[in-house]
Order: structure tokens, then C-alpha cells, then sequence
């Protein structure tokens, strides 16, 4: 029987070679680096590694909320607060959008009474899910050198600061647009801006950009080793494609009725779903670390001296299948 089954598997992979090999060629090499990226992402058990990161995910965002909504207020008031946090966080939870505008309802009533002690125990408690992010994402490459933890919190601290810069600049564009909306402009004459064809184009141009660019920085700048532009584009628009997919379906499968998560979790429903959705996005952040770095070992060239054939490019895959072409490498 397992001789039977071992033909079997034999005969699938020669079957399907030929395609694979002709649509990767096609491809440019995308099959052979999604294949790499996946074996990389499974040997290193970055599906568990996405799981504490969902732990801390969970465990830090409300302390975010919390130094959010305290920065903000000293640039718009309540509402404006509400709005533009609940418009910003509503795509990034799909299914637990009421959970996050109960708390941020809760945080804007209480912000008079964070300290600036206070206010410096949630930024630590709230950098504590990019302190991990900015560890794993550095560890998918084999020649990233490892920070040092205060090294690595300053580095978490520092893009809470690059979000508060950003809902900033949204919410100065908010503003601009509800004076926009009060006032005639000469372009929409008594059209309102939220009323033009231009509102409806921005709301959809906007988010996946911001996302895009997040996922860059990520992917470009975290390794502590050298990152490609190319590199870390391509595997951020890789995974801000993917995730939009991956938010809808979500939106719909929790939606559904598919799953009951009342009966089976009752009042703890709402909290069951926020961190499944955040494992998602931990594996879809994390995948994306090792397809930069797949993409970084499939483009990598060297110059190796092959009896007959002098200065022969040569790539990782190769390499790694003739480990004795280590010896002949030249610079």
C-alpha cells in the first residue's frame, strides 16, 4: 500500500513538473519564490510565531487607543477625535468595529484623566506588539543582525509617533474637506465635496496606499541588513493585495451565519473574533517578511569559476543544490 501511494506521489510530481516549470518561466520566477517563501515561512514556525504576536496585538491596542486619543486631543475635539479614528480603524477590523468604538468612546470621555506618567505606561505597553513585529520581521532574513531590545522598543516607539503623524495629517485633511463642504468651490460650485465624483475616488484610493506604504516600510526598513527597494515593493503590494481579499472574505464569513461565534462564546464573542482576525493579520505580515527575503535570494547573483566557463552567474537555488561551488566564488 505505501509503495502503491509512493508511485502515486511520483506520478503527481511528474505530472505537474512540465506546468510548473513552464508557468514559473512565464511568470518570471514568481512560482519558485512564493515555493521558497513558503518553505521558509513553515521551517521557521512562523505560523506559531504568528499566534504570540496576536497575543500581544490584542494586549496592545487598546493602550494605543489610549495614547492616540490623548494626542489628538490637543488638535481637534471629541468628534472630530471619533470620526477619524473610527473611519482609520474600520477597515483594519472588519468584524469588530462596534468593540473598538466602544472602547474608543470609553477613552475619549477618560482622556482628562491620563497623567503624563499615565500616558508614558500605555506608549510602552502599546509599542510592546511592534517591539515583537520588528523582531520576527528581521529574523525571516538569515543575514539581518539582531538589535538589541532597547535598540528594538525605541524602534516600536518610533512608529507609534510615525501613527500619530499620519492621523494627524488625516485629520487636517478631514478638516479641510468639512470647510471644503461648508464653502462654494469654484471647481464644485454648490456641490458638496462629499456629494463629487472626487470623495468616492479618494476613500478608495487612499486606505490601500496607506497600507501599501505601511507594509514597505516594514519590509525595507526593519531587516537589519540590506533591502532592496524592489524587494520590499513587491512584497508589499504582494500583501496589501492580499490582505484586502482577506479583510472582505472575513467581513463576510463572520457576517455569514456560516459560524455562530454567539453560541459558542457568548459575551466573549466580540474579543474570540478580534483575535482570530488579528492572527490572520499576523500571518499575512509575517509571510510577507519571508517573501521579500525569497525574492532578495532569488534575484542574488554570484560569479563563480567553472572549468571551461569563466565568471558563471549563478543563483541561491543553484547553490544551494552544489554546496562544493562555495569554494569556486569569486567577488
Amino acid at each position: 500500500m505505501i509503495k502503491r501511494l509512493n508511485r502515486v506521489k511520483t506520478w503527481l510530481m511528474e505530472w505537474f513538473k512540465k506546468p510548473y516549470v513552464w508557468l514559473n518561466n512565464v511568470t518570471g520566477g514568481s512560482l519558485e519564490i512564493l515555493s521558497l517563501a513558503i518553505s521558509q515561512f513553515s521551517r521557521c514556525n512562523a505560523a506559531e510565531t504568528a499566534s504570540s504576536l496576536a497575543f500581544f496585538g490584542f494586549l496592545s491596542l487598546f493602550p494605543l487607543l489610549g495614547v492616540l486619543v490623548t494626542v489628538l486631543s490637543f488638535f481637534a475635539n471629541e468628534g472630530q477625535i471619533q470620526r477619524i479614528l473610527i473611519e482609520t480603524l474600520r477597515p483594519v477590523f472588519p468584524a469588530s468595529s462596534s468593540l473598538i468604538q466602544e472602547n474608543l468612546q470609553r477613552f475619549i470621555e477618560l482622556r482628562q484623566t491620563f497623567g503624563l506618567i499615565g500616558i508614558v505606561g500605555l506608549l510602552w505597553s502599546a509599542s510592546s506588539v511592534f517591539t515583537i513585529l520588528t523582531y520576527n520581521i528581521n529574523s525571516a532574513w538569515e543575514k539581518a543582525r539582531l538589535r538589541s531590545v532597547l535598540l528594538r522598543r525605541l524602534i516600536a516607539i518610533g512608529f507609534i509617533f510615525g501613527l500619530v503623524v499620519l492621523l494627524i495629517l488625516l485629520l487636517l485633511f478631514t478638516m479641510v474637506a468639512d470647510l471644503l463642504a461648508q464653502s462654494e468651490v469654484p471647481l464644485l460650485g454648490r456641490l458638496s465635496i462629499y456629494d463629487s465624483p472626487v470623495w468616492p475616488l479618494l476613500t478608495f484610493i487612499i486606505p490601500p496606499l496607506i497600507t501599501f506604504l505601511a507594509f514597505f516600510v516594514l519590509y525595507r526598513w526593519i531587516p537589519n541588513t540590506e533591502v532592496r527597494t524592489s524587494e520590499a515593493s513587491w512584497a508589499a503590494l504582494f500583501v496589501t493585495l492580499l490582505w484586502q481579499v482577506t479583510s472582505a472574505g472575513f467581513a463576510w464569513y463572520v457576517g455569514s451565519g456560516l459560524v455562530n461565534y454567539d453560541l459558542l462564546y457568548g459575551s466573549l464573542t466580540a474579543i474570540t473574533v478580534l483575535m482570530l482576525w488579528f492572527y490572520i493579520n499576523s500571518m499575512i505580515l509575517l509571510f510577507g517578511a519571508y517573501l521579500s527575503s525569497a525574492i532578495a535570494q532569488r534575484s542574488q547573483r554570484w560569479v563563480v569559476t567553472i572549468p571551461g566557463k569563466e565568471h558563471t552567474p549563478i543563483d541561491q537555488t543553484v547553490l544551494e543544490q552544489n554546496p562544493t561551488l562555495h569554494n569556486q566564488i569569486k567577488p
